[in-house]
């Protein structure tokens, strides 16, 4: 009766984060005309901020490209997959499920991307907001660390967690850097990797619990 109480309080829990999540999502949609502003400042500012970190910016941002996340993820799912944790390898992959669901926001809302010497040479036109690298950093990345956190100690995960969560920033202040998007873009991007990783691990969670009672039983 306890474990089915906490089990429900941690269903409602992430419902309602991911609910306020595509909240803030639609809300910073709708907000991407009053924050053009602060947006051009931004990719205008950032490399004189920060200046000579081309070479730098240019290797974090193709870390971050989707190729190379799914290249991860298929490779950590093969892993898992040796390991005899098929149901893990499965979470990896589905991680990638983030990247149809950017592609059909980029779709849906046509916003056009900085206007800047990077974002023109970019071999493959796609549009802004918001940005493949950040939604699939941040859902394959950081299910990558939530994978982790069931393998290692305490210690160890949070190491782990903390690192990846930091590339994932890099990530998308590369982006940025670059030229390629606009702040609010990146943001959108992590909002929506957030959504995808709760819906993981809610259905990890679940999978532990059934798999529990059925070896209690």
């Amino acid at each position: 009766m306890v474990s089915t109480k906490i089990k429900t309080k941690r269903k409602n829990y992430t419902t309602g984060l991911i609910i306020i999540l595509a909240s803030l999502f639609i809300g910073l949609y709708l907000l991407i005309k009053p924050l053009q502003h602060f947006d051009n400042n931004a990719v205008s500012n950032l490399p004189i901020l920060l200046p000579g970190l081309d070479g730098l910016m240019l290797a974090i941002t193709t870390i971050g490209s989707p190729i190379s996340v799914v290249l991860l993820a298929v490779a950590w799912a093969g892993m898992e997959n040796a390991w005899k944790r098929r149901d893990r390898a499965l979470i990896m992959i589905a991680s990638l499920s983030a990247a149809p669901v950017f592609y059909l926001f980029k779709e849906l809302f046509h916003r056009h991307r900085p206007i800047t010497q990077y974002a023109d040479s970019l071999g493959v036109y796609s549009y802004s907001f918001p940005s493949g690298h950040a939604t699939m950093s941040f859902s394959v990345l950081l299910t990558l660390a939530y994978l982790l956190s069931l393998r290692l100690t305490k210690l160890w995960s949070r190491v782990a967690t903390t690192f990846l969560a930091l590339v994932v920033i890099l990530i998308g202040i590369s982006r940025i850097y670059l030229g390629a998007h606009y702040p609010t873009d990146v943001v959108g991007g992590w909002l929506i990797g957030d959504i995808v990783l709760l819906l993981l691990r809610g259905y990890v969670s679940s999978y532990e619990h059934a798999a529990h009672q059925q070896i209690k039983s």
